[in-house]
């Protein structure tokens, strides 16, 4: 009886260290511009996640307001991460960040989309 109550105490434990270690993930606020305030040119922006290895460098061209291209640049993530690049696609053909994430993909997805907020706020190159 005493191996079990020293087991299950274990399991909570790892438990509740699992669940804190998840919780300090803070996801960023995602706003998309104004895109008729967005000046023409190529706009570069980059972001890089607090707390995990993940950070992205994307290039956005902006014609007549339109958002006509969304390139990534750089995309540091582990190979599932790699699924959020739709993003860049998605961006275009929806004209906004207003887009859901990758499943599985999280934290890469809202790196692309604060990075892509990131690019529409900075001045044309």
């Amino acid at each position: 009886m005493k191996k079990g109550k020293v087991f299950v105490s274990v399991l909570l434990a790892a438990g509740l260290l699992f669940v804190s270690g998840c919780a300090t993930l803070s996801y960023p606020e995602i706003v998309t511009p104004d895109l008729m305030s967005v000046e023409d040119g190529v706009h570069t922006g980059e972001y890089v996640f607090t707390g995990s290895p993940v950070w992205v460098r994307l290039q956005i061209l902006m014609a007549d307001h339109v958002i006509k291209q969304c390139t990534i640049l750089h995309h540091e993530c582990s190979w599932i991460g790699e699924g959020a690049n739709v993003l860049a696609e998605r961006i275009v053909a929806a004209q906004s960040l207003d887009l859901d994430v990758v499943s599985g993909a999280t934290v890469s997805s809202m790196s692309i989309l604060k990075a892509a907020q990131i690019a529409l706020e900075s001045p044309a190159e």
